[in-house]
């Protein structure tokens, strides 16, 4: 992280390009991504897909201060199965699904013409959903070893730094790095294992300063007027 801040700072020195945040400037940003594997042996077969969306749209409402709406969309699946015998086997599915949406405000503070320190604030709503499913198949029947449903809500007011980089008028590297957060956080979790059901509940709320690895976004940007 320190290695790309520093290198923005020297190319921000020796290159010139006007940035463009004056009123007026409508701000695209998006993430797509989409992963598959499958890995097979003789005796089993594992299958992972994942693929998920977070487009971002802002405006300059005044010179150098954005405001804009977020979202995002997650779907993540897992099967596993095994074949014990020629009679068993057994299978294991996990099914998640994230959504969110949000509203953000970014201050733009100019160091060079082209690298400029970034201020966020905002808030953000996210429902997250899984379900676990392990049963066994034997002599042509199923029967359920183990069934989970966990449903989280979570509410976000956060604050992150962050340094964008204009490659040129229209496009710019953005990067933030630590979130200072207030969280309300709700679970709720039903499981079925062995004929007992098992419910769990939890409400917390939080203050968390965040200076992992996970705190750290690369992307890109486009300004149109």
């Amino acid at each position: 992280m320190k290695k790309l801040l520093i290198l923005l700072c020297l190319v921000a020195i020796v290159t010139g390009t006007q940035a463009q945040t004056t009123q007026g400037t409508i701000v695209a940003t998006g993430a797509l991504g989409y992963t598959t594997s499958k890995d097979k042996d003789p005796n089993s077969t594992e299958r992972t897909f994942r693929y998920n969306l977070s487009p971002q749209l802002g405006y300059l409402v005044t010179d150098n201060l954005e405001a804009g709406l977020t979202g995002t969309f997650d779907k993540y699946h897992y099967r596993f199965e095994n074949s014990i015998d020629s009679q068993e086997k057994e299978h294991f599915k996990r099914k998640a699904t994230e959504k969110a949406t949000g509203a953000y405000l970014k201050k733009y503070i100019f160091l060079t013409e082209n690298l400029a320190f970034s201020g966020t604030g905002d808030i953000t709503y996210q429902h997250f959903t899984e379900t676990t499913v392990q049963d066994r198949e034997q002599d042509g029947s199923r029967h359920t070893l183990y069934n989970s449903t966990y449903e989280r809500e979570l509410f976000i007011v956060a604050v992150r730094p962050g340094l964008s980089f204009f490659l040129s008028n229209k496009i710019s590297l953005n990067t933030t790095y630590g979130t200072l957060s207030y969280t309300v956080l709700a679970i709720e979790q039903e499981t079925w294992q062995q004929d007992l059901l098992n419910e769990y509940e939890d409400r917390t709320k939080a203050f968390t300063l965040n200076l992992t690895s996970s705190s750290f976004f690369l992307g890109l940007s486009y300004y149109f007027h």
